[in-house]
């Protein structure tokens, strides 16, 4: 399988020790509209690398945020899709781990403020999502999808639904299959257990199909695929359908590259004070900037 697991780095240590303890002595997270103003609090310090420009904008009636790198590229551009169980999450916050990539990348992003469960339930997240990748690639030669958690889980349906138009897809922590309920990691992951991702995914679904493509991109033609960059912390609960979905696609012919770091939580780059981070987005920035060269 083309996976690369990445070692502990000691440099680390203290701050996951840290984390753990700090989460360890409240509830796991959970997915619901009352969480949003601490989600977003929690995602927003992440920051917004130094000359890049943040602007509101809109993309085919969906908001969001235009985040442009000075040296930004004119012929290529990234949708940044945010992380929240699909039911928290939302763009303003998340200009900062967009921010962090769009630099390393060359290329100006777009975060959307996708459609939100359970007032809005599936498939309108992936509706925006696709409507936002249309509108750019109307204006950009080359697009490519990014996003976390539920919102890589977007960019990889997205790229299923538009495999011909993207450049590309890249995923931090992506839920590729909202069939599992269970996880044989919950003990190790410090932020989520595999309840909680199901939590989300209930209200998201609102009784559809789970194995809808649409919904989770394990479960869709994974031929002749752009290619696809996936980032995952070695302890979440997500670590296993993610490795079935890369062996899956590489059975396909198509190429997924998924870089595993040991000791790593749930979107663990979006915290750039760890070593970890930085090397991930390293990488990831590598990797887009391949996608849309």
């Amino acid at each position: 399988m083309p996976e690369t697991l990445h070692p502990f780095d000691p440099e680390d240590a203290a701050a996951i020790d840290e984390l753990r303890a700090q989460l360890a002595r409240g509830p796991k997270m959970r997915i619901a509209p009352a969480a949003r103003a601490k989600f977003d609090e929690m995602s927003g310090r992440t920051p917004v690398p130094d000359g890049v420009a943040c602007e509101r904008g809109e993309l085919a009636g969906v908001a969001g945020w235009w985040v442009r790198p000075g040296d930004a590229r004119g012929d290529a551009a990234l949708l940044y899709l945010h992380g929240g169980g699909w039911v928290i999450g939302s763009a303003t916050p998340y200009r900062g781990l967009a921010g962090q990539l769009a630099v390393r990348a060359g290329a100006a992003a777009f975060v959307a403020e996708y459609a939100l469960a359970p007032e809005r339930p599936f498939p309108a997240a992936f509706d925006d999502a696709c409507a936002v990748f249309d509108a750019l690639h109307a204006r950009f030669r080359r697009v490519a999808l990014v996003g976390d958690s539920a919102g890589g889980n977007l960019a990889l349906a997205g790229l299923l639904a538009r495999r011909a138009a993207a450049a590309g897809a890249l995923a931090l922590s992506p839920n590729v299959d909202l069939t599992q309920t269970s996880s044989p990691r919950d003990a190790q992951d410090p932020m989520l257990s595999a309840e909680v991702v199901a939590e989300g995914a209930r209200q998201y679904l609102a009784g559809h199909d789970a194995r809808d493509p649409r919904a989770s991109p394990s479960h869709g033609d994974l031929r002749q695929l752009p290619p696809i960059w996936l980032c995952a912390g070695e302890d979440e609960v997500l670590l296993d359908p993610l490795r079935a979905f890369v062996a899956a696609v590489d059975a396909a012919g198509s190429r997924a590259e998924l870089h595993t770091w040991r000791g790593m939580h749930h979107v663990f780059p979006s915290r750039i004070q760890l070593a970890a981070s930085r090397a991930a987005l390293a990488l990831a920035g590598a990797a887009l900037r391949a996608m849309l060269r």
